[in-house]
């Protein structure tokens, strides 16, 4: 039913997904609602280029990292 997100490295201080839980709240975590919250994340991250990885392979990550959690949660 509810849900909190947070997430680093993908915006200048940590970041809270407040469209991302938004976008999952009340659902049934089916691959449509999955895609759903991947899509807002990508909406929401301003990851930046540096030394150690570009914006979008963090955006890649994050999305992929949501993805992974939301299909592993307990029954």
């Amino acid at each position: 039913k509810e849900i909190r997100l947070a997430f680093g490295s993908v915006a200048p201080m940590p970041l809270r997904c407040v469209q991302t839980e938004a976008a999952l709240r009340n659902r049934v975590l089916d691959d449509a609602a999955i895609s759903d919250a991947r899509a807002a994340l990508a909406a929401e991250l301003a990851p930046i280029d540096d030394i150690r990885s570009t914006a979008a392979y963090r955006a890649h990550v994050a999305g992929n990292l949501l993805a992974e959690f939301l299909r592993r949660r307990e029954p």
